[in-house]
């Protein structure tokens, strides 16, 4: 997978994968802004959660060199 950088209104998503000698290095941060928002921004606001589950339910497949 490619790395993932979500910024929005409402917080940020990241996740980056590297292989190192040792392995798979995946890293995954996800940081919410503190706030109020107006009922007009729920689908965005949903939009944004959507997103994060798409990608954490996403599948890697490890093929051997």
């Amino acid at each position: 997978p490619e790395d993932v950088s979500l910024i929005t209104d409402f917080g940020t998503y990241e996740i980056s994968i590297r292989q190192t000698d040792k392995g798979i290095s995946y890293k995954r941060s996800l940081a919410l802004f503190e706030g109020v928002y107006e009922k007009e921004q729920y689908d965005q606001f949903r939009n944004f959660f959507d997103q994060i589950a798409r990608y954490d339910n996403a599948k890697a497949i490890l093929k051997e060199k």
